[in-house]
């Protein structure tokens, strides 16, 4: 008989030391406040693997928590070369570390981002739900960081000033926060699937894996097709009953909206293109079928960028063209610029085929990795 799982294991994928030293303390008095029993697990792309274990080891000492921090180069430099590719970063490849490291100790898994703060109830809520979904979504407060909810906040901003409901400084600083990647506060919603509030139980966690690539769609992409790998969907509760961690992300540089918008556009095209090699072939799909998924999947999308389309979206961006320009701001206006002037061959994904080709190798590749 299989034993069942012993606990859960708190996963933390980090590279920023500042950040993660405020989250230890945050989840490990989280836990203590729960009662919950529970290792945490800090996958540490800074390059400081040893300072931070030194100050973890130290934070947890008042504390029945184990903390353990692992430096995210060296742990995949130490497994078959096979295997490695399963562990790239920066998205995916360290949440595979976590959920390798969970069916070794036989636990269920919960991914909290650094820049997310557990709320009261937060493991408890997850620990409840494992016991009937394999994959639950928690809810997310505080600043969002999509593409979509960032472009909003610079879309009202210019809107309010060209209507006069905004001054210059006002509409200025709403906008540079927007491009810098800072939404306005949002109330506790489920919207959308983010690994920075996420749990798997020990069960998915050895049959399926996150897609390690550079593109942040890691997470959306391993909810959407869990169905196919653990049979059933990504459990998605209400929002009573929902684990709620709230996002306190800081602002990065202007271009952070631009380079999102771009990397959510390329992550779709091999998104929508793995999802329909999937559904149409199964799971080990031929050479051939995956050139015909990416060649069909995407078209929907890259039709958006067609010249009927981009000259009617133009048109109707002139009264945002001349707030942005009235605004007087060259940097915020270059980042403007690159925004509606996107096209269709920045949402062309160079070597398509072999980015879906490497989803199904991951999978494949996880199987062998955990009949070990």
């Amino acid at each position: 008989m299989e034993k069942k799982p012993t606990g859960i294991l708190v996963g933390i994928p980090s590279n920023r030391t500042h950040r993660l030293r405020t989250c230890l303390l945050n989840v490990l008095n989280a836990l203590e406040e729960e009662n919950i029993a529970a290792d945490i697990l800090v996958v540490d792309g800074s390059g400081q693997a040893e300072q931070n274990q030194a100050f973890a080891t130290h934070a947890s000492e008042k504390f029945d928590t184990n903390v353990t921090v692992l430096d995210e180069k060296t742990h995949q430099a130490a497994q078959k070369s096979e295997f490695r590719f399963l562990f790239d970063g920066p998205f995916g490849g360290p949440r595979n570390t976590i959920l390798q490291h969970a069916v070794h100790q036989r636990k269920h898994a919960v991914f909290l981002d650094d820049d997310v703060i557990p709320t009261d109830t937060l493991f408890s809520r997850f620990r409840t739900h494992f016991q009937s979904h394999k994959i639950v979504v928690g809810a997310y407060a505080g600043k969002r960081t999509g593409a979509v909810f960032l472009m909003d906040k610079v879309h009202r901003a210019l809107s309010d000033f060209a209507e006069g409901k905004l001054g210059r400084m006002q509409a200025v600083a709403k906008a540079r926060e927007g491009f810098c990647g800072l939404s306005d506060e949002w109330s506790p919603s489920v919207e959308g699937y983010s690994g920075g509030c996420l749990g798997v139980a020990l069960d998915a966690a050895k049959k399926y894996c996150f897609y390690p690539s550079r593109f942040r769609m890691e997470d959306g992409m391993y909810c959407i097709l869990a169905k196919h790998f653990v049979q059933e969907n990504a459990f998605m509760p209400f929002l009573p009953e929902a684990p709620v961690g709230v996002h306190k992300p800081h602002a990065g540089p202007v271009t952070t909206l631009v380079d999102y918008y771009l990397n959510a556009l390329q992550g779709a095209c091999i998104g929508k293109s793995v999802q329909y090699a999937l559904e149409k072939y199964g799971d080990h799909p031929g050479p051939d079928q995956i050139k015909t998924a990416c060649k069909t999947a995407p078209k929907d999308l890259h039709e958006q960028f067609n010249p009927e389309k981009t000259a009617l979206r133009r048109e109707q961006q002139k009264p945002l063209d001349e707030a942005m320009a009235a605004l007087k701001e060259p940097e915020l206006q270059l980042q403007y610029d690159r925004f509606v002037h996107m096209g269709l061959k920045d949402a062309i994904v160079p070597d398509l085929e072999k980015y879906v080709q490497r989803f199904f190798d991951a999978q494949d590749a996880w199987k062998k990795l955990n009949e070990k």
